[in-house]
């Protein structure tokens, strides 16, 4: 679904899962990504990777409540932008 942020002006395009994410970045014009790890069918690592490759120019930021010194460099390796961990 569309949603417009009455704080910035932005348009934010939801995303049930990182496959649906791809299909909406088929369709339309995105800026940038932000994406849970730890997501079914395709977790955020495959989708920084299939973002990367199909949307080079799209910057894709990470978040994880489960973060890891290990997974923060998986995640810049595979091309993220910024790797952000969650807190409670």
């Amino acid at each position: 679904g569309h949603l417009i942020d009455s704080g910035t002006g932005m348009e934010v395009l939801h995303a049930a899962n990182g496959a649906e994410a791809l299909e909406v970045l088929g369709r339309d014009r995105v800026d940038v990504v932000l994406s849970d790890l730890r997501m079914p069918e395709m977790d955020g690592l495959a989708l920084v990777e299939a973002v990367r490759e199909g949307h080079p120019g799209v910057p894709v930021i990470l978040m994880t409540a489960e973060g890891t010194e290990r997974l923060a460099v998986e995640a810049l390796h595979a091309g993220a932008s910024q790797y952000v961990p969650k807190h409670d």
